[in-house]
């Protein structure tokens, strides 16, 4: 952990190594800060070229699963994005271990974003989703089932 002083809070270590770090020079960052960096711009890339996170509506899916296997609801996120014919589950871990749930889509979700209910997808189902620590996943639900982050 970094500290700063009224002298030095305008250039804090972090900062200056994240800087030569974008700019060039490899090894300014420790390899942790590194993986999150890079973590972090596939996110954002994946982000911008995807209307159903960019323009999608948003569902909640915390309120239905304070029940689910393996779902803390101080630690775990969850919730569809859908834009036309695209939707995609996200879930959320801010927890320091891995993390197995089961997520729940009720039928409301399915009504409210026209998603067509299958044998595998339906509110009697839910999703099994992996999740590391202090990370996320994203599923698109349809037009098919593929995990995409």
């Amino acid at each position: 952990m970094w500290t700063t002083t009224i002298f030095d809070w305008w250039s804090p270590s972090s900062v200056r190594e994240l800087y030569r770090e974008i700019h060039g020079e490899k090894g300014a960052l420790a390899p942790a800060r590194r993986d999150f960096l890079e973590r972090f711009a596939s996110l954002a890339a994946f982000a911008a070229n995807n209307d159903a996170v960019g323009k999608g509506d948003m569902y909640d899916l915390c309120y239905c699963n304070y029940a689910s296997d393996g779902f803390n609801k101080d630690k775990h996120f969850a919730f569809l994005r859908d834009w036309e014919e695209e939707t995609l589950l996200v879930v959320c871990n801010f927890s320091a271990n891995d993390a197995r749930i089961s997520i729940s889509i009720p039928e409301h979700a399915f009504d409210w974003l026209g998603m067509e209910k299958t044998d595998e997808l339906n509110p009697s189902t839910p999703v099994e989703v992996d999740v590391k620590a202090y990370d996320g996943t994203i599923l698109q639900l349809c037009p098919f089932r593929k995990k995409l982050q």
